[in-house]
């Protein structure tokens, strides 16, 4: 057993001591001196000399060390890691039918006590991302236990290490896998229906598993209702809307390219070509239009608008302009799904910047559900930021 490096800090040990996981770059870490990614170290307050926490130590990132552990007496090591494995695997039997869902979240780094990795499953094939090179020193054996004592058919690691920033700081052409090699495409269930997933190409391999549940959920809505999709990707929201009876969905994105992924998952799941229809625009140009459809059902989720907290302002404008401009496309009483992942604008800003797209829409609502993260996505209590994923469902009503 390695004796961890000690790392004596003076400032942000308050936070630390209540759950925070980060030691960030700006913070007086200058006495480690030189270390390697990997490095196990222990986290002392420099004014008491208490234990504060130990973590891995990461040469590149704006987040220093990544603490594992409150608890002195436990050593962070790779038995921890199986363990805290096993126990993210346990809970994913618990919270999704797998016989109707293959599309997981199996780690969610922080939320599953293993800070900076992230593996998804789809169809039994595992997509590992780390975001911290402190993971480099294991990740081989990371691989091969997925497939060897988890189960997972092939395990495939992207090694995108990204900065606090989400800017990627190191991306490995030698990737590291086990078991099965991956295939180019895969079909993977979601609440039952069929979805293309290329699992080395494309955002998220084109389905995004944090917003499972919030298509189920607007869903519910849709049925005998037009629906519209903007920022619509591979049709995710637009795909569970005509399963479940929509009159017919539009969905509309920049990229012309994606129409052939549209088509794709509605040929997997036998929806009919005649109630759906592709858009390739801007979504401000299309809707602010003189003569512009309306529709029962407008869903809005835009990419992620900020990366830092200088960029929170532009993003807050951004989105007030979006979600005002989808506001006048709903009919009254009918429903918008506001959408936002960006980590920087918390829950109560963003139903705040709901409220005044709304006004500037000239429309009156009422929310009908606030819905975030699903539950193989679990986030620290004092990880604010990890709770990125907010959906507002509003009744939009006439003023």
């Amino acid at each position: 057993m390695v004796k961890p490096t000690r790392l004596n800090l003076r400032t942000g040990t308050k936070f630390l001591r209540g759950g925070h996981p980060w030691v960030f770059r700006d913070a007086d870490v200058r006495g480690l001196g030189p270390q390697k990614s990997g490095t196990v170290i222990d986290v002392f307050d420099a004014t008491d000399k208490q234990f504060v926490g130990r973590g891995l130590y990461d040469a590149e990132s704006d987040i220093a060390v990544r603490l594992f552990t409150w608890d002195e007496r436990e050593y962070v090591d790779f038995d921890l890691v199986t363990t805290r494995l096993r126990r993210a695997a346990a809970w994913r039997t618990r919270v999704i039918d797998a016989s109707a869902t293959t599309a997981i979240r199996l780690v969610n780094g922080e939320g599953d006590e293993l800070p900076g990795l992230v593996v998804d499953v789809y169809a039994g094939f595992g997509i590992v991302q780390a975001y911290t090179t402190a993971w480099l020193p294991w990740i081989q054996q990371i691989v091969r236990f997925l497939v060897d004592e988890l189960g997972l058919r092939g395990a495939l690691v992207t090694n995108r290490i990204r900065n606090v920033r989400g800017e990627v700081v190191r991306q490995g052409a030698d990737a590291v896998r086990a078991g099965e090699p991956l295939p180019s495409r895969i079909i993977a269930l979601e609440h039952g229906l069929r979805f293309e997933v290329r699992p080395e190409s494309g955002q998220k391999g084109g389905l995004f598993l944090d917003q499972r549940e919030n298509r189920r959920a607007v869903a519910s809505w849709c049925a005998d209702r037009r629906v519209l999709n903007l920022f619509a990707y591979t049709g995710g929201f637009s795909i569970h809307a005509l399963a479940a009876g929509a009159a017919h969905v539009t969905s509309l994105d920049i990229a012309p390219g994606l129409a052939h992924s549209v088509n794709e998952n509605l040929t997997l799941n036998a929806l009919p070509a005649e109630r759906h229809e592709f858009v390739a625009a801007d979504a401000f140009t299309w809707l602010e239009r003189p003569q512009r459809p309306r529709f029962d059902v407008v869903v809005v989720d835009p990419p992620s608008l900020a990366t830092s907290k200088k960029q929170v302002p532009q993003a807050e404008q951004a989105y007030v302009r979006t979600f005002a401009a989808a506001a006048r496309a709903v009919v009254d009483d009918g429903l918008l799904a506001a959408c936002s992942c960006t980590a920087q604008v918390g829950e109560e800003t963003f139903l705040e910047l709901v409220a005044r797209a709304m006004d500037a829409a000239g429309r009156a609502f009422r929310i009908v559900e606030v819905r975030g993260l699903p539950p193989d996505h679990p986030t620290l209590a004092a990880l604010p930021e990890s709770r990125y994923l907010k959906c507002a469902i509003v009744r939009v009503d006439p003023r």
